[in-house]
């Protein structure tokens, strides 16, 4: 009984003993875990605030943007600029519309495009009216999975047609009358050059040519802000068109059609050559036509220049104005 006693006594040494061992090593053991744990916890609050740092951030400016009041069946445009605030560089990039059709990109150079940290690009979109009232889209940039990266909301409003205007080429003024035929104003606007060939109207401004000086002129839709000299060096102009980018004009000294843009920079004088006699130019959303008096034919080219037909349409007389409705 005694050595089964020193033996049970033992036995329970022997267990108490790896109890001992055992018991503060797996304390160690857990101890250790729980310290991998909140190291790794550690590591992973410290790259959270640094993934966030290292995100591309894009912005349009301006942002909202109002249109304002635009004639039914002018246009204006603007240009819009996206830019990336953010540490890495974007996803390549997609820019639409959702909204109003009255809305449209004309220019881009975001699309596709990937913006480095500190780069921008541009976009232009153009509000072309086609009826009165209030109307609204959204300019969106998404990465190629369509999420959304960037915003802006616009507006535009259209308004009825409210005035007609001429050239009265003798005394070089330019009259105004509304669209009912009263209220006449023939020297709307006093251009004191004569000569008057050619008119032009959009959403803010009104556009002639001057045989008598050889330029261009422009004023605020108003008959306000008045500058004979808004493009030089443009003799021969006796026909006149504008878009929201730009303005053309026919010379009948050269038989070409002529460029520039809508702030009066970048004049072309070769942009397009006509047939002999060039007499008047008209422009829609994709092309520029003009009258080849001497050929008795219209002309027709894209609106940057190509394609160009001096026979788009046949006629049994000298044409000397065009226009559609």
């Amino acid at each position: 009984m005694a050595l089964a006693g020193r033996s049970l006594r033992t036995l329970m040494s022997g267990k108490a003993a790896r109890n001992r061992v055992g018991g503060p090593s797996r304390r160690r053991i857990a101890a250790a875990g729980a310290g991998g744990v909140l190291a790794a916890a550690m590591v992973a609050a410290a790259a959270g605030p640094a993934a966030a740092a290292g995100s591309p951030a894009l912005a349009f400016t301006p942002s909202p943007f109002n249109y304002g009041q635009v004639t039914a069946g002018h246009i204006a445009a603007h240009t819009f600029t996206l830019a990336n605030t953010g540490a890495t560089a974007s996803p390549v990039l997609s820019v639409t519309l959702a909204g109003s059709a009255k809305f449209t990109i004309t220019a881009s150079t975001c699309t596709g495009t990937s913006l480095g940290p500190g780069k921008s690009c541009t976009v232009t979109v153009r509000f072309a009216p086609a009826s009165t009232g209030t109307v609204t889209t959204t300019l969106t940039a998404a990465n190629p999975s369509h999420m959304v990266l960037a915003t802006d909301a616009l507006t535009g409003t259209g308004m009825p047609v409210s005035h007609i205007y001429w050239a009265n080429y003798g005394n070089g003024e330019i009259g105004e009358a509304n669209l009912n035929g009263t209220g006449v104003n023939q020297d709307f606007i006093n251009t004191e050059s004569g000569g008057l060939e050619g008119l032009a109207v959009t959403a803010s401004h009104i556009y002639w040519a001057s045989s008598g000086t050889g330029t261009i002129g422009e004023a605020n839709l108003n008959g306000t802000g008045v500058n004979e000299n808004f493009i030089k060096d443009a003799g021969g102009a006796i026909g006149l068109a504008v878009n929201a980018s730009h303005i053309y004009w026919a010379n009948n000294s050269t038989g070409k059609i002529e460029e520039a843009n809508l702030n009066g920079t970048g004049v072309i004088p070769n942009f397009i050559t006509a047939t002999g006699t060039t007499d008047e130019v008209r422009v829609n959303a994709s092309h520029i036509y003009w009258a080849n008096y001497d050929a008795g034919t219209i002309g027709e080219a894209n609106l940057n220049g190509t394609g160009v037909k001096q026979n788009r349409t046949s006629s049994a007389r000298p044409p000397t104005r065009t226009g559609w409705r």
